[in-house]
């Protein structure tokens, strides 16, 4: 027990001493990760869909510059070009309708997508402008003016101007390069595409965007933020991760599976069914490969709490939980496959468990429709009848006068199936009253092979009356048989010996006694009384046994240990017999919850039977069998006379091999035997085969 417990504890600290190295060291990376991650950050500001969408921006705001002079004024007629070519008046006024709507949508993108978005845009021949901004952008088209405080507050800005001709300059730009920024900002060509249509350039006008350091609107700014972000701490975390992950499952897969499954940790753990441990270890999986967003960027970029010191315990936390559940995942892996797949799932999963429970209860729901029992409540059935008599009433009654005519025929058919069921339930009660009778008169031996129908469930229980009375009455024979064959095998087995003793010692009596002889019969009579204790000592054992009152001493015993010593210490009876022990036990100890000193006797009682009963010079086979979840012992060997007993007589008190009593012995081994076994939650089976004569122990873990 000793053992087993440290082997135990040993284990488990093992297993939570990995997981809190490698949460430690994955912690200790974020600092690494941090910096990687800038190698997968991308430029925001230079993204081509935002930069894009600024451009299809200006155009909605060039629009709405110029029609504060003209409110008739549509974006058609301001900048737009037809194509060369020959078009219908229809086809024509449809595009230009199209366009101006395209235009006028882009007012919903500015003030319903870029919340964020400040801009400041000025049409320079009559110096209208428009803005919202949280600072002064104006500062921004004075080269001299100090910025500083738009710099602080600003990630990124832009002035761009366009002058007469529609050509664009980047005056002054923060955040991105203006190369990366030029191409993508003003679309021109491609702000509305069209066969018959084309945008002209914006002229005259001067535009600032900027967008603030903090986001305080989740528009399409903050997204492509966010996944930029996202990707960067994914992509880095994996670049560490991976190979703590690798190294992690390497470790626990070639930890031994012998070691690991004795840990109280993972028994708790395979105990929960399969479906659930499926999800545990799928989640855990899931939180390990995402874990740079769900974890490591939100505790480095200050996201998760307010205090640094819980932000690390939480990681601490995260790591831990999910990496013990995923070492625990390993192991069961290699248990299912040392169980066997089918027979694991067989034995853990809840779908399986479920498809037998609906088969049970189907089973169960089938024999009650096809059998018809008197002790079952019959309202169900009878609701039925009415309900099927309810509707054919119905019938009856919607056919009118011809009901009538129903109704007769009905009734004479109700009657002629009502009469044919009463006669031949009168008839099956007649023959149960005729068992009945008979039974209580004695005769036990009447046959019950008729139906009786609805009264099937009284004759099965007549027929385990039947078969209670016949067992109790062979009992009650057997154990008088027993009783006399008792006194006669206790009396020859006690008066043996005594003989013996009686004569000997009347032999001592003599005085011209010589000291050889009186020696020889001295040993003769230590010999004979040691005989009579073994006998006294195994009707106690046996008594006590029967009666429970036996205190078990349970320990920790081993029991390949355990038989090994009792081959040694037989060994002499072995040899004398010239029998040849064969043996099939584990390398490593078997630890089981025993009584040291009884589970010797079993094992003692069964080598010494062994070399009584077996064939001289012939092998006898011990086998150690380590299962999953118990242990199994056998015992075989060739009898030297032919087995002409049943296993239940050589399992009867007193019964020897030898029905001639000439070997000593009390008769009693086996029973012992047995008796300590199964005091011991164990079981104990006797097979025989030919003149191959089998034991087979067996105890749960």
């Amino acid at each position: 027990m000793v053992t087993k417990s440290k082997n135990n504890k040993t284990s488990s600290i093992i297993c939570i001493l990995i997981v809190t190295i490698l949460s430690l060291g994955i912690i200790l990376s974020y600092t690494k990760i941090q910096k990687l991650s800038n190698n997968y950050k991308g430029n925001i500001y230079e993204d081509e869909n935002l930069l894009n969408d600024l451009g299809k921006i200006s155009y909605y705001l060039y629009y709405d510059i110029l029609s504060n002079e003209d409110k008739n004024i549509k974006p058609s007629d301001i900048i737009i070009d037809i194509k060369q070519g020959e078009y219908s008046q229809e086809d024509l006024q449809n595009e230009k309708n199209n366009f101006n709507d395209n235009i006028i949508d882009k007012k919903y993108l500015l003030e319903g997508s870029y919340m964020g978005l400040d801009y400041y845009v000025l049409n320079k021949e009559n110096n209208i402008f428009k803005k919202r901004s949280s600072k002064d952008l104006t500062l921004l088209l004075n080269n001299n003016s100090n910025i500083e405080d738009i710099k602080n507050y600003y990630s990124f800005y832009i002035v761009m101007d366009f002058d007469n001709y529609g050509n664009l300059t980047i005056e002054r730009i923060h955040g991105a390069t203006k190369g990366n920024v030029i191409n993508h900002i003003y679309p021109a060509k491609t702000a509305y595409y069209s066969d018959i249509l084309e945008s002209k350039p914006i002229k005259n006008m001067k535009y600032i965007y900027a967008i603030p350091k903090q986001l305080n609107f989740e528009d399409p700014i903050y997204n492509i933020y966010y996944y930029e972000n996202y990707n960067a701490y994914n992509y880095a975390s994996q670049e560490i991760l991976i190979p703590f992950f690798v190294v992690f499952c390497l470790v626990a897969f070639f930890i031994p599976y012998k070691f690991q499954n004795e840990s109280n940790l993972f028994k708790k753990f395979s105990k929960i069914p399969f479906e659930i441990l499926l999800v545990l270890v799928g989640f855990s999986l899931v939180f390990i490969i995402s874990s740079g967003e769900i974890i490591i960027r939100q505790t480095l970029e200050n996201n998760l709490t307010e205090h640094k010191t819980l932000d690390y315990i939480i990681n601490f936390i995260y790591w831990f939980i999910n990496y013990c559940i995923l070492y625990l995942g390993i192991v069961l892996v290699k248990q299912i496959f040392s169980v066997g797949i089918l027979d694991y799932i067989k034995s853990n999963s809840l779908i399986v468990k479920f498809f037998k429970y609906l088969y049970n209860k189907s089973k169960l729901a089938y024999n009650y429709l096809i059998n018809f029992d008197l002790k079952d409540t019959n309202n169900k059935k009878l609701v039925i009848i009415l309900i099927i008599n309810y509707f054919v009433v119905v019938i009856m009654c919607i056919m009118w006068w011809l009901g009538v005519f129903f109704a007769i025929a009905y009734t004479i058919g109700l009657f002629v199936i009502i009469k044919k069921n009463y006669d031949k339930i009168q008839n099956e009660y007649k023959e149960l009253l005729n068992i009945t009778e008979e039974m209580s008169n004695g005769n036990l031996n009447i046959s019950l092979d008729k139906d009786l129908g609805v009264f099937n469930s009284i004759k099965s229980n007549l027929l385990d009356i039947k078969s209670g009375f016949k067992k109790a009455v062979d009992k009650e024979v057997k154990s008088e048989k027993m009783k006399t064959e008792l006194i006669s095998n206790v009396s020859h087995d006690l008066k043996t010996p005594l003989t013996s003793i009686i004569t000997y010692t009347d032999l001592l009596k003599d005085e011209n006694l010589g000291k050889e002889k009186q020696q020889e019969y001295i040993e003769i009579l230590d010999k004979k009384s040691q005989r009579l204790k073994v006998l006294i000592e195994d009707l106690f054992e046996v008594s006590r046994a029967n009666s429970g009152n036996i205190n078990l001493n349970l320990v920790d015993v081993d029991v390949v240990s355990l038989i090994k010593q009792t081959i040694f210490e037989l060994d002499d009876k072995i040899k004398e017999k010239s029998l040849i022990i064969k043996t099939n036990m584990p390398d490593d100890k078997v630890i089981l919850k025993l009584d040291s000193q009884r589970t010797f006797r079993v094992f003692e009682n069964l080598i010494i039977n062994i070399t009584k009963y077996s064939l001289e010079n012939s092998r006898v086979y011990i086998d150690v069998f380590n299962n999953f979840d118990s242990v199994s012992i056998s015992f075989k060997n060739i009898s030297k006379d032919e087995i002409n007993f049943t296993v239940d007589e050589i399992e009867e008190r007193f019964v020897r091999g030898d029905k001639s009593r000439t070997t000593e012995g009390s008769g009693l081994g086996l029973s012992i035997a047995k008796s300590f076994v199964t005091l011991q939650n164990g079981t104990f089976e006797i097979v025989l085969d030919g003149d191959l004569f089998k034991v087979l122990i067996n105890f749960n873990k």
